[in-house]
């Protein structure tokens, strides 16, 4: 962030969280509009040309950041957080719930999906979660891959958020972390 502010929005299209590291994901072929994953992109940039060393990326779009999870999932620099609609045959389709005997998401990878159309009761809960996780991993740096998509204007019709939801869920993360924070516009 420029001029020693704490926190920065960058306003980019196309959105970015569901590109892999290969282009595409195992489950969903398709990349959502998506081109380029900004958000791994800045993060793996920030560890390995910038010096840091603990990078999380928390996700708040309706749909679930497929492609940041795998690109992050495993490498310990990072924590990835997403709290995204889920059932109904949501797109992707991914980060639902752990079946059981199936093997979970690794370590540093934090899936909360709620049922769709998301509320804003289950949303705050969902980001609550994601703070306290956030705050025991003390990143040095936030990327936020924010999207207004689960708005209840939003034609895609999966959430009844407003502005004051998404509002208290950047101010909760902020206020969990002691390091500057990036932005990124998704969906």
């Amino acid at each position: 962030c420029e001029g020693g502010a704490r926190a920065c929005v960058c306003l980019v299209r196309p959105p970015g969280h569901h590109v892999a590291r290969d282009g595409r994901t195992k489950i969903a072929p398709s990349q959502g509009f998506c081109l380029l994953n900004t958000v791994a992109i800045a993060g793996l940039e920030a560890v390995e040309a910038l010096g840091a060393t603990r990078v999380a990326v928390v996700d708040f779009d309706i749909h679930h950041g497929n492609g940041t999870e795998d690109i992050l999932a495993g490498d310990e620099r990072f924590f990835f957080a997403s709290a995204h609609a889920f059932g109904g045959g949501t797109y992707p389709g991914t980060g639902g719930p752990t079946k059981k005997g199936a093997p979970g998401p690794a370590a540093n990878v934090l899936n909360l999906p709620l049922k769709p159309p998301v509320r804003p009761a289950a949303f705050r809960s969902a980001i609550d979660k994601i703070a306290a996780r956030l705050a025991a991993f003390g990143p040095d740096l936030l990327l936020l891959s924010a999207g207004f998509d689960g708005h209840r204007d939003d034609l895609a019709d999966l959430g009844k958020l407003v502005a004051a939801d998404y509002a208290r869920c950047t101010a909760t993360l902020l206020e969990a972390v002691n390091c500057p924070a990036v932005s990124v516009l998704e969906g």
